[in-house]
């Protein structure tokens, strides 16, 4: 398993200088000029050139990409935001973390109702219950992520005046975008362990169980959910790597001060640096993310983990090759 992980983490490698490459070219080629965006329209063609030169994009593309790299794998050096003179780095350490709880907590809120629902749906298909968990299901899937908040935020801050819109300062004003992005995914994390739960209880080690006379909760805790969860860690993974990037919208609602809303901004200041080192940063969380994936998969699913072991030779012939 030791040898997987290193040559997974040793393929990070081309991928994240792929993602560099491709996000340089883009801000290169975009027709957005960073200097104008700085200094605004009314300026000389002096100032121009002097800003020009002094941000370095007088030079060539692939030097001044290569200078990038080189700043950016000898020193860890992202640069300086074109816009408040911070470096990157500091912006991305300082929003990273409120991004991530929020996720995580809106993580949370998907997995503890989606995964039981559909348990429950598919314990007990055909019944009212499974209608209900389905229909319910099939109206969060039917929501976009911006309406819902935009509901929330008018049904609760400004209606009833029970939550704030967009004060972080307590814990109250995390409960709306929590409550938003992890309303978004449950409707696909309850379908799939529904669809992955009916598939597994139909098999004949379940039947066999049954007929050994283990109760029904054993039955589907200890043999069926295990079984189970491969396709619902893998969305969950999903949900994991979309952490960073994913919740921009939401983050941009109710103006909460994170990584994804730092990129929107960005993106619209033409903040090349800025640009850069989010996207950078994002790609190397969505790699690791699927690295642990991948090694959660092996502890479920113990046919997955020998994949990667190396089988041990029998004990007489060990025993054998000590003598």
């Amino acid at each position: 398993m030791i040898r997987f992980i290193i040559k997974r983490i040793l393929l990070f490698i081309p991928v994240i200088i792929g993602v560099l490459f491709i996000i340089f070219t883009i801000n290169y080629f975009t027709p957005s000029d960073p200097v104008y965006s700085i200094l605004g329209s009314n300026i000389t063609q002096e100032e121009y050139q002097a800003k020009e030169k002094e941000l370095g994009l007088d030079q060539p593309f692939l030097v001044q990409f290569f200078n990038y790299a080189g700043k950016l794998v000898t020193k860890g050096d992202m640069g300086v935001s074109y816009i408040n003179k911070r470096p990157v780095i500091d912006q991305i350490w300082e929003r990273a973390p409120k991004t991530l709880l929020l996720g995580l907590i809106g993580m949370c809120i998907t997995v503890l109702i989606g995964v039981p629902a559909g348990i429950i749906s598919a314990t007990k298909q055909n019944s009212a219950l499974d209608y209900s968990v389905t229909g319910v299901s099939l109206v969060f899937a039917s929501m976009p992520n911006f309406w819902l908040g935009l509901m929330l935020m008018l049904i609760f801050s400004l209606k009833l005046k029970w939550l704030p819109a967009s004060d972080y300062s307590t814990w109250l004003g995390w409960v709306l975008p929590c409550v938003t992005l992890g309303l978004g995914p449950l409707a696909n994390v309850s379908r799939i362990t529904r669809s992955s739960m009916l598939d597994v209880i139909r098999q004949d080690y379940i039947r066999t169980a049954r007929a050994k006379g283990l109760t029904e909760r054993k039955i589907i805790f200890r043999h069926a959910l295990k079984n189970a969860l491969i396709p619902v860690v893998t969305v969950i993974g999903f949900m994991l790597s979309m952490i960073m990037g994913g919740s921009a919208v939401i983050e941009g609602i109710f103006n909460f001060p994170g990584i994804g809303f730092m990129l929107m901004t960005a993106i619209s200041q033409a903040d090349y640096p800025l640009i850069m080192g989010t996207v950078l940063f994002i790609s190397i969380f969505v790699c690791l993310i699927n690295l642990l994936v991948d090694i959660v998969y092996g502890f479920i699913d113990p046919r997955i983990k020998a994949l990667y072991v190396k089988p041990k030779a029998p004990k007489a012939e060990r025993q054998v090759k000590a003598a």
